[in-house]
């Protein structure tokens, strides 16, 4: 199970100027959390699909989630240096993991005056399969992200490339992508 990264500054960031939060004194702007949509669609005419992601600011992609026919698709991810992310084109389903149910614990949802939560559920044989929850209560799901922690400089681009897992024959498969991304607008150039 994996949970978003936590925005962690490198030294060679903080070098450059870069703050993790608006300075007010100094007029430094902080680090931006931004989510950009991407797109893949395979079709009778266009059996390669491709995606460019690209934008003005320096960043790293921390996160890629996706939804659609995630089962249908392999993806590899280029940048424009022509470096290779990935050692092979690899299935988005296998790369991307889906969703993970995160039942809240035992005592959030206890009644008043039931400090040990809720009952176990009980096999007969007295083992525990896990705790009962009643209706209603909130649950939580938590991403099975791809965590890829790709750094791309100012107007450099990240290309996606989408194959088909089945024949081309009449196929029609979209994924529609989001890119989350840490921008660095206070970013002053140079190297890291």
């Amino acid at each position: 199970m994996s949970f978003w990264p936590r925005m962690k500054l490198t030294n060679g960031e903080q070098r450059q100027g870069v703050q993790k939060y608006f300075d007010h004194e100094k007029g430094v702007r902080g680090v931006l959390r931004k989510i950009y949509p991407g797109q893949l669609a395979l079709t009778q005419t266009i059996r390669l699909p491709t995606f460019n992601f690209q934008i003005a600011r320096r960043c790293r992609v921390f996160g890629l989630t996706a939804s659609g026919d995630i089962n249908q698709f392999k993806i590899q991810i280029q940048d424009s240096s022509g470096e290779q992310y990935l050692a092979q084109p690899i299935t988005l389903a296998s790369l991307l993991g889906g969703y993970v149910d995160i039942p809240p614990p035992p005592y959030a949802a206890a009644p008043v005056g039931n400090a040990g939560g809720f009952p176990p559920l009980l096999t007969s044989a007295g083992t525990t399969l896990g705790w009962s929850y009643p209706l209603g209560t909130p649950r939580t799901n938590a991403p099975l992200i791809f965590e890829p922690s790709i750094v791309l400089d100012s107007n450099q681009v990240l290309t996606i490339t989408g194959y088909s897992l089945t024949d081309y024959q009449n196929v029609n498969y979209r994924v529609d992508m989001c890119f989350h991304v840490w921008e660095f607008p206070s970013w002053k150039g140079g190297p890291a």
